[in-house]
């Protein structure tokens, strides 16, 4: 659809599909304004690893999507998983706010994700999953790294939560299963004091990471997660404004040998990042 008409689809689904090795393309699968899209059941893969890029994203579903159900799909050998993403000074004015409302990324298998070259080029922002909408929920899904070494590639972070659209919204992270990216779980809130979102993240396996288990901005919940393995901290509290860490398991973290250059610090680090000061609360850990 056009992004400055602004159309709207309804209906769509897309399913038991099999796209394989697409060559020097955007996406798998790319939707933007469609309302009551599923998207589930799909084989999206690339088995040349070595070739940078093949197809940068497996699933896409942005700038307006409502109602999205991404499910039970198979994803292999991408430098990006999948996403849904907020549409910023978007449309005719060039100043339109389209987010994505009310998506379910369920059951997913991904792996083989990240930049196979290094982290300094693709791979510094590289993801598994991408949450930037609203009202949103990451459930149940297992994201595993390119298994290149440190310096010479891999995934920047398992999932990333974002919130960037100008109203409060809800996004649950639970169930999931990181393993091995430099940032299992990284929540990022660019206006954290004046809007008031709520990030849950519970219930996650997240093992060995390259450097934090996750890292919470504002208005966040960590509880009830197991982070073994991070090799600087297992959780790093950026921004304190009403962020909670709670009832979790940090197993074997600190303990990297590999160049990391800020101290290291076992189970949870309190950054100086952010001017914000607010309520933290760190129990039963």
């Amino acid at each position: 659809a056009s992004l400055d008409a602004a159309p709207t689809t309804d209906g769509v689904n897309m399913h038991d599909c099999e796209l394989k090795n697409l060559l020097n393309v955007n996406h798998g699968i790319s939707a933007c304004f469609v309302k009551n899209l599923r998207v589930d059941n799909n084989k999206i893969w690339n088995d040349i690893t070595t070739y940078s890029p093949i197809d940068n994203m497996a699933i896409d579903a942005s700038r307006g999507c409502v109602g999205v159900e991404i499910t039970n799909n198979w994803i292999y050998g991408f430098d990006y998983g999948m996403k849904c993403e907020t549409q910023i000074n978007s449309g005719p004015s060039g100043t339109e706010m389209r987010p994505s409302r009310r998506v379910l990324i369920a059951n997913n298998w991904l792996e083989e994700i990240g930049d196979p070259a290094a982290f300094t080029s693709g791979g510094d922002n590289t993801f598994g999953i991408k949450v930037n909408g609203t009202d949103a929920v990451c459930i149940g899904n297992t994201v595993l790294t390119r298994t290149v070494s440190l310096t010479t590639g891999g995934l920047y972070a398992g999932i990333i939560v974002v919130n960037t659209h100008d109203m409060d919204s809800h996004v649950e992270v639970s169930g999931n299963r990181v393993v091995g990216p430099k940032y299992g779980i990284l929540h990022n809130d660019t206006t954290v004091a004046t809007r008031e979102c709520s990030v849950d993240i519970h219930h996650n396996r997240i093992d060995s990471c390259v450097l934090y288990g996750a890292s919470l901005q504002g208005n966040s919940t960590f509880d009830n997660n197991i982070v073994k393995g991070a090799g600087e901290t297992g959780v790093e509290i950026q921004i304190a404004n009403m962020t909670f860490v709670r009832n979790n398991r940090f197993l074997d973290c600190g303990v990297t040998d590999n160049a990391v250059i800020s101290a290291i610090v076992g189970a949870v680090y309190q950054s100086t990042n952010g001017a914000i000061g607010g309520y933290t609360e760190v129990t039963g850990n």
